[in-house]
């Protein structure tokens, strides 16, 4: 059985650009979402929605059972932020979403396939969009996108009383 890489070196292999899968962790769920046709208004759809819910469920169930439930809040939030993101601006049919608890360390990653990459930028106050990444950006522990702008990562530290379950 590998050992799972320590929260350092999974920040380390991300930030070098490995997607989450090429790292050692201990628990590891991948879903792969079916992107749906945007609005004429560049909206998402409402079953867009549905699936992010869907997945957010799916992703508490996941955190409760890997022993690090104490991340759920942020947790969810760092998975409705980057999947909308995905489901909204990548490029495909579908977008991939992975959660990986190391030994320390929390990821989500959402893989979108559009090398446009996203942009932290400040939402003017009567905006209605815009702030997922200054989200993102005040909750994670780190976050990053891969070279080509086709992943997008962010990592919360496991507090020190819990930790991986095996």
């Amino acid at each position: 059985m590998a050992v799972a890489a320590s929260g350092l070196e999974v920040l380390a292999g991300l930030q070098a650009g490995n997607p989450v899968d090429a790292l050692p962790v201990v628990h590891k769920l991948v879903l792969e979402i079916a992107r749906e046709t945007l609005s004429e208004a560049g909206e998402v759809p409402g079953t867009t929605g549905v699936k992010v819910g869907d997945l957010r469920r799916t992703a508490a169930a996941k955190l409760a059972s890997w022993g690090v439930s104490a991340l759920t809040d942020d947790a969810l939030l760092l998975v409705s932020e980057l999947v909308t993101n995905g489901l909204r601006y990548g490029a495909g049919q579908h977008i991939e979403f992975r959660l990986a608890l190391a030994e320390d360390v929390l990821v989500v990653e959402v893989e979108d396939r559009s090398p446009s990459r996203p942009v932290l930028r400040d939402a003017g106050l009567d905006a209605t969009s815009g702030r997922g990444l200054v989200l993102v950006d005040a909750l994670a522990t780190a976050w990053g996108v891969s070279e080509d702008g086709t992943r997008t990562w962010c990592a919360l530290k496991v507090p020190s009383a819990e930790g991986a379950r095996s």
